[in-house]
């Protein structure tokens, strides 16, 4: 899928922003843009409220995003080398589908050189 040229690359990658995201929505199905902005909103929406009940979220040939809860334990501070306590936190999960590793591992494949041995 093609985005908008309002895509910017930080230091974690490329990030699209909603806007980009409802203009590449918009044009792929011939929509008003505005229409597609919130049903960009209502899709993060829904997803936050699942993951804040502690519901999985799954999008099918994509993946599973899903809430843990990490125990509380003692860990220590490396500036100050004292052992503090780092209390009870959830935290984001994201488990890629098998297709979504299967076509990320097809990209890999396809830049390998010709004569390397296969795995």
């Amino acid at each position: 899928m093609y985005f908008e040229r309002q895509e910017q690359y930080g230091s974690e990658g490329l990030v699209i922003t909603r806007e980009s995201l409802a203009k590449t929505i918009s044009s792929q199905i011939d929509s008003n843009v505005n229409r597609s902005y919130e049903i960009v909103n209502q899709i993060i929406s829904f997803m936050r409220e699942s993951l804040y009940s502690g519901k999985p979220v799954k999008i099918s040939l994509f993946g599973v995003f899903t809430v843990q809860t990490k125990k509380e334990m003692c860990s220590v501070n490396p500036k100050t080398r004292e052992m503090v306590k780092v209390p009870t936190r959830r935290v984001l999960r994201f488990k890629p589908s098998m297709h979504l590793k299967r076509q990320i591992n097809r990209k890999v494949v396809l830049f390998s050189r010709p004569d390397a041995p296969r795995r």
